[in-house]
């Protein structure tokens, strides 16, 4: 079941990536702040919750980054 789910989601990106090439840039922006929030919630267990705000802005700041790069083309 999770093979076919995962086929679905990478043929409809495939299919969005050919018609609007800036969407894919867009959703790693949003999974790149996805990644680095949850690795903030990883940090905080680890290290403290004074590390967990810091990672959350990096990984914010970069995922927008990446996403309005991606709009501007």
């Amino acid at each position: 079941m999770k093979i076919v789910v995962l086929a679905i989601v990478i043929f409809v990106l495939v299919k969005a990536v050919e018609h609007d090439p800036a969407i894919l840039q867009r959703t790693v922006g949003q999974m790149f702040s996805c990644v680095m929030y949850v690795l903030g919630q990883i940090f905080e267990s680890v290290i403290g919750p004074v590390f967990k705000p810091v990672v959350a802005i990096i990984g914010i700041i970069f995922g927008f980054r990446i996403m309005l790069s991606g709009l501007k083309k």
